[in-house]
């Protein structure tokens, strides 16, 4: 996207205030920016926000060595929650019922507990996330 820098004696009140306010964020909103762009070209098009957080927590947990569970996914954010079956199986592998499934995220059983399934990165997850990070300039 082309930006252009507004001059200080055309800018409106609230491009004054939202440099002002923003301004010390600039950078990492930038980050931001270029991670979703990253996330834009390999996902499609109907994924949601929602599930977009959805991968965004199982890729933190998975980053710092964290066990994530659905249930866990539902305690981190009611948002996620209330739909929470829809927004991580657009992450798993395909299967008949979602071909376009990505493939991102599988399930492994707990070997004490057979009901607890921890979602875990694939090889394609990992590299979405590196790619995310580098992005956002944290690689």
């Amino acid at each position: 996207m082309a930006r252009k820098r507004i001059p200080p004696s055309e800018a409106t009140t609230e491009e004054v205030y939202n440099r002002l306010a923003l301004g010390d964020h600039a950078e990492r909103l930038g980050g931001f920016e270029r991670a979703l762009e990253a996330l834009n070209e390999a996902v499609p098009y109907r994924a949601t926000a929602r599930q977009l957080q959805a991968f965004a927590s199982i890729v933190a947990a998975n980053a710092i060595g964290e066990r994530v569970t659905l249930t866990d996914l539902r305690g981190r954010n009611a948002e996620i929650a209330a739909n929470i079956n829809k927004s991580y199986q657009l992450f798993l592998p395909p299967s008949p019922k979602d071909a376009e499934a990505l493939g991102w995220v599988t399930q492994h059983h707990d070997a004490n507990d057979g009901r607890k399934k921890y979602l875990v990165l694939t090889e394609a997850g990992r590299a979405i996330a590196v790619k995310m990070a580098e992005a956002m300039g944290e690689i």
